[in-house]
């Protein structure tokens, strides 16, 4: 789609999104959105939140339900460059954290180039509006130039990622918004020229241009321009259509310049701007050469190269800590590792990310995904599974996304036979776009730990194969809500929230060692092997994408107590049991009361059994594990002869 630009007086449109989650737009003019700015309309009350709030995922979250524009252009089909409609040429510069607001605001308002000055949503920085001339092709240079021209002139930095065209501008509020529609076009040319001749100006004052300096002349007016980061062609340019006189030719001056620009690497500091420190430079190199963010599901920081198509990747500190000392930028290896885990490297939350980006689910339009997914899995218990499928997996994005909630449940699937689908099934759940955040088959170390709260999934391939000793280890993991654990390279412990979700697959059709109950787990039994064919025909995405729907409507994912009972009742087929659940009710029935039953303890249920079987090793504790567990009522019964109360069964003696 080739993009339209808007001409002199001309209306300036934008696209608006109802929310970040929101993929539609629709076209609406800046003056409108201005006006919305302005009173708030609509949106005043999650300001006011966010603007509240003293947690900084708690101001993400409200940042997120905002509406949005992209202030550079007006947008198709998708929010990406190819579906760009109309270029609006303006460029919205944003400084975050700046200390004296007011103060700063009252300057830049009065900046011949400002076109609308507004706080931000945060309540804490400046969105400053600029209309600049030029292309598409220009308006990175621009951005930059621009970014330039504020610091230098009020020694405050932009977030250098906003200058993507297709960048979103979440709105904010701001009764004193300022707004000057006649202000001045930013052209680069003009800038360029500006700070040339200010390179002049600062020359002329030291040295002048004369037979026997000219080449030192220009060798010096090239490096100044150099060190204000002017293009070298543009310079260039300048120097020969004022210096190129008589014998001086322009490949004597395109000698110099060349020489000057390679001379040394470009000095990053500005020492005539007051306070400009290492950190400074630090910064501003970073911002120049990379996006940064911090994934807090693995607590890791990740990058790209600034304008690569590359993923990002998790961050070499040392490689960074290389590439500034090559750049003559002298900080310790210690404050590099400060900056990049302070508020200075924003956070990133892939599961937010994922998530969000699917889009809503409409029930009204689309199918039922999680329902069609079913059909695919032959269960014996077909509506009990569907009903607990959907709201597992509902569950599981409440505990990727909640720090107060934890899923307490693992679903199981069963099956006698080996190569039916089951695990291929468990691992294909976890979409590829959270590849990274599925494991299998964790211990109850450390490094497990640390698991529970780094991923999305835990796949328990052959849950069979774990002992009782090991089976009870991990329901203390399954029942942790909270980590605390010092994660590698950390100088102390941290408090992280519980991410993962647990999924299992068995072969064996008695696992659960658990007599006291297994709400835990919830088991379903399949009936045959798994169709395949689901990989085809089903989109993982549309999985989550209606589960996320479902989450965000408040549908009921936790167990009633209802089906908490049923599911105990469900489970009991699963039960690993010993010789004496056999036994038991082979030679006691339930009894009543005294009148028509007898009175016994679980030591003498025992006693009796192990006459008529020797060979059987079990302890009264587990006797009484076994009564319970096929519901004989314990009674309390008081006995003559010691004058104590003993507990135990009133039974009926088959035997």
């Amino acid at each position: 789609m080739k993009a339209q630009f808007n001409l002199p007086g001309e209306r300036i449109c934008v696209s608006f999104f109802k929310s970040l989650l929101d993929k539609s737009s629709e076209e609406i003019t800046l003056d409108e959105i201005i006006e919305r700015i302005r009173t708030g309309d609509r949106y005043l009350n999650i300001i006011e939140k966010l603007r509240d709030a003293n947690n900084i995922q708690n101001k993400e979250a409200l940042k997120k339900k905002l509406p949005a524009i992209t202030p550079s252009g007006c947008f198709g089909e998708q929010r990406k460059l190819d579906y760009l409609k109309s270029y609006s040429q303006i460029i919205c510069l944003d400084f975050d954290k700046l200390i004296d607001l007011e103060s700063m605001k009252a300057k830049i308002r009065k900046d011949r180039f400002c076109m609308a000055a507004m706080v931000s949503p945060s309540g804490n920085g400046l969105k400053i509006m600029v209309k600049v001339k030029g292309t598409i092709n220009d308006h990175s240079n621009n951005y930059e130039s621009l970014s330039n021209y504020f610091f230098e002139k009020y020694n405050i930095s932009a977030d250098r990622s906003c200058k993507d065209i297709t960048r979103l501008m979440f709105l904010t509020y701001d009764p004193d918004l300022y707004n000057n529609k006649s202000s001045e076009i930013w052209s680069l040319n003009s800038h360029y020229l500006d700070i040339f001749n200010e390179c002049i100006n600062e020359l002329n004052t030291k040295e002048e241009f004369r037979e026997g300096n000219r080449n030192q002349y220009v060798f010096d007016l090239a490096k100044r321009c150099r060190d204000k980061k002017l293009e070298i062609d543009f310079v260039l340019k300048e120097i020969v259509a004022r210096f190129c006189i008589g014998d001086f030719t322009r490949k004597e001056i395109a000698a110099s310049v060349k020489s000057a620009y390679t001379w040394a690497p470009s000095p990053l500091k500005r020492d005539d701007i007051k306070g400009y420190s290492t950190w400074d430079r630090v910064e501003e190199y970073l911002n120049d050469n990379f996006d940064l963010r911090l994934n807090i599901i693995s607590t890791k920081i990740e990058f790209k190269r600034k304008d690569s198509v590359e993923k990002f990747e998790e961050l070499n500190e040392n490689s960074i800590y290389r590439e500034l000392k090559k750049k003559n930028i002298n900080i310790s290896h210690s404050d590099l590792g400060s900056l990049l885990y302070s508020d200075y490297v924003k956070k990133y939350n892939p599961f937010d990310d994922y998530f969000r980006s699917l889009g809503a689910w409409n029930r009204e339009i689309d199918e039922d995904y999680i329902l069609k997914l079913c059909d695919f899995i032959s269960v014996k218990d077909t509506e009990r599974f569907k009903k607990h499928f959907k709201k597992m997996l509902v569950r599981c994005i409440a505990c990727a996304l909640q720090d107060d909630y934890f899923n307490k449940q693992v679903f199981v699937l069963v099956h006698d036979q080996q190569n039916s689908g089951k695990s291929t099934f468990c691992r294909w759940l976890c979409p590829p776009a959270l590849e990274a955040y599925i494991t299998e088959n964790i211990n109850t170390d450390k490094d497990s730990l640390i698991t529970l709260a780094t991923n999305f999934i835990i796949n328990m391939d052959e849950l069979a194969t774990l002992n009782k000793t090991e089976l009870n280890a991990l329901k203390s993991f399954i029942s942790k809500d909270k980590i605390n654990v010092r994660l590698p390279y950390e100088r102390k412990a941290v408090l992280l929230p519980r991410r993962a979700n647990f999924i299992a697959s068995t072969n064996k059709d008695e696992f659960l060692t658990d007599e006291t109950g297994s709400v835990r787990w919830l088991c379903f039994e399949l009936k045959d092997k798994i169709d395949f064919t689901y990989k085809e025909k089903i989109d993982i995405d549309n999985i989550w994408r209606q589960a996320y729907t479902l989450y965000n409507d408040n549908f009921q994912y936790q167990l009633t107590p209802e089906e908490i009972i049923e599911n105990e009742a469900a489970n009991r087929k699963f039960q690993i049991t010993g010789a004496e659940y056999d036994l038991i009710p082979r030679y006691y029935s339930p009894g009543d009361d005294c009148q028509t039953s007898i009175f016994l303890t679980a030591t003498e249920i025992l006693s009796a059994i192990s006459k008529l079987h020797p060979e059987l090793k079990v302890s009264p504790i587990n006797i009484g594990k076994a009564l319970a567990y096929l519901g004989y009522k314990k009674s309390h019964h008081y006995n003559e002869n010691a004058k104590y109360s003993v507990k135990g069964y009133f039974v009926n003696k088959l035997f």
